[in-house]
């Protein structure tokens, strides 16, 4: 799988270098000079480095001979653009913008860091020597200086930097823009052809020559791609921010795709987007959750049906006498794989009171009590033996029969963070839900409980406890010191800030995605390295 998605990344680098462009197919920017040193600041104080912090303005004085970043414009968006691109040609020039107060004192500010700055010709652009003897050229407008290795990209008519990216005003803190949109119809086609050639490049091997897993596995990869590739057909933007609040120590990320409208992507999108979900409501504010839908149409729809084939010409292959029993259990699972879409939610409880997690997983159902039958048939039919891990109907709850296994002897890590090889789960007309350890019993009654109506929701929801991590770490080199030191870390005001999430929303032609990331994880990784 990281090979095709290596090959996809590869293919959206080529697209920057696709010619010709309308304009800038790519462009990143930094909100402020002052802004990228608090930044640096505030990181440093987190490692516990104020020394380092304090440090940094002296050290601009010392490189620039006592000057400071005199003439530039410590308050101002600066970054760089892309706009003349050549396929197979010589490197795209880089175009960096930096915003000036003054064009003289700009100009000493090179000198003072040892660059030599020629007259402007009739066009007004300069010629720097770097100090690592590399030419370069300079050009002011718009009240920023613009630097190029290429003196031609400075020759044409030059953007104004404040309307680059002047769809977000929010000014985040960091900011990057890919715009497919800007290369010609043409020239795209042509790049798709050679993204699609490297994407399903290399050996192919027929699925059903492999067993039921890697069938599965490598039938999940070859939607992935199909769907990967239609996006990269229907692509038109790709806009990238990052942000530091350092009031609640997170840093967001945000993904912003565009695709075309009325293009396959977008009717996914929106098949997407109006999947409510039936697990919304299990959803742990402090514990790990993995919540995620996706509609059965395209490439998934495809792979779903292959599945279905895949497991009847199995059940076919088996003696007569097994036949009967896995065709009952086909049967109770074939409504859900021709549904309209997949629900599945995975979440960890915990820690409890004496230290130990609890799993809990829902899956979306479609005729569930089929699948019940199925099982209560299956387990008629079992040898004695083979029925001594499990408790049908060993617990109920509001009248729901719940059952129990009891697996065999596990590893000792899996005992010291879940306690017990307890597995309850219990089957509704549209739900499976199934817990694992010590208190698998309450938890699956809670969520039982918890479980409400349909609601509307993200389509996908990751959020990860930075504290269970630790727990279920604690056995690996050094997981021991890190789980002291998130401890350590999270505690007081900070005691809930320990979670990273994903959240993935669709909104018309868009697809969104949003991180928010722990500062402080950064404090305890270096607590944890500490001897």
């Amino acid at each position: 799988m990281r090979a095709w998605a290596t090959k996809v990344l590869l293919g959206l680098l080529l697209a920057l270098t696709c010619t010709p462009t309308h304009g800038q197919v790519l462009v990143g920017t930094i909100r402020s000079f002052d802004d990228l040193l608090d930044t640096v600041k505030y990181f440093a104080h987190l490692a516990g480095r104020d020394d380092v912090a304090r440090q940094l303005e002296p050290l601009l004085d010392t490189l620039t001979g006592g000057k400071g970043l005199i003439g530039l414009d410590r308050k101002k968006p600066f970054g760089f653009y892309l706009e003349r691109l050549a396929l197979l040609g010589p490197t795209p020039p880089v175009i960096l913008f930096l915003p000036t107060t003054r064009q003289d004192d700009f100009i000493e500010l090179l000198r003072a860091l040892n660059s030599q700055v020629e007259q402007p010709d009739a066009q007004g652009i300069r010629e720097v020597t770097l100090p690592t003897g590399q030419r370069a050229y300079l050009r002011f407008d718009h009240g920023y200086a613009f630097i190029s290795l290429d003196s031609q990209a400075l020759a044409r008519q030059l953007p104004d930097p404040k309307r680059l990216n002047a769809e977000n005003q929010n000014r985040p803190l960091l900011m990057l823009v890919i715009r497919m949109r800007e290369i010609p119809s043409a020239h795209r086609k042509q790049l798709a052809a050679q993204v699609q050639k490297m994407v399903f490049a290399g050996e192919q091997k027929e699925l059903e020559e492999l067993d039921f897993n890697n069938f599965l596995l490598q039938l999940v990869v070859q939607a992935l791609q199909q769907h990967a590739m239609q996006l990269f057909l229907d692509l038109e933007e790709v806009r990238v921010t990052a942000d530091l609040d350092k009031a609640n120590h997170q840093v967001q990320v945000h993904v912003d795709i565009t695709v075309s409208p009325r293009s396959p992507s977008e009717e996914f999108a929106r098949a997407w987007s109006q999947i409510p979900s039936r697990f919304h409501s299990l959803r742990d504010p402090r514990g790990s959750n993995v919540f995620g839908t996706l509609p059965l149409q395209g490439p998934w729809r495809h792979a779903a049906d292959r599945l279905a084939r895949h497991i009847e010409k199995a059940i076919a292959q088996k003696p007569s006498d097994q036949q009967k029993l896995l065709r009952r259990l086909y049967e109770g699972i074939l409504p859900t794989l021709q549904s309209e879409a997949l629900e599945l939610a995975l979440l960890l409880r915990g820690p409890t009171t004496d230290d130990k997690l609890v799993a809990v997983a829902a899956v979306r159902l479609r005729e569930g009590e089929k699948l019940e039958w199925a099982l209560r048939e299956i387990y008629k039919v079992l040898p004695v033996e083979a029925k001594a891990p499990f408790r049908i109907d060993a617990h109920q709850l509001d009248g729901r029969k719940i059952h129990e296994v009891r697996m065999a002897p596990v590893d000792p890590a899996f005992m010291r963070v879940f306690g017990e090889g307890k597995l309850m789960f219990t089957v509704g007309g549209d739900f499976l839900l199934v817990s694992l350890g010590k208190h698998a019993n309450e938890a699956l009654k809670e969520a039982l409980t918890q479980l409400n109506r349909e609601q509307p929701a993200q389509s996908v929801f990751v959020q990860v406890s930075l504290r269970q991590l630790a727990l279920l770490g604690q056995d690996d080199p050094g997981g021991k010191q890190f789980r002291q030191a998130v401890e350590r870390t999270f505690v007081g005001a900070d005691a809930h800030r320990d979670q990273l999430r994903l959240i993935q929303e669709c909104k018309g032609n868009r697809l969104s995605f949003r991180m928010e990331f722990p500062t402080l994880l950064f404090r305890a990784v270096i607590l944890a390295n500490q001897p």
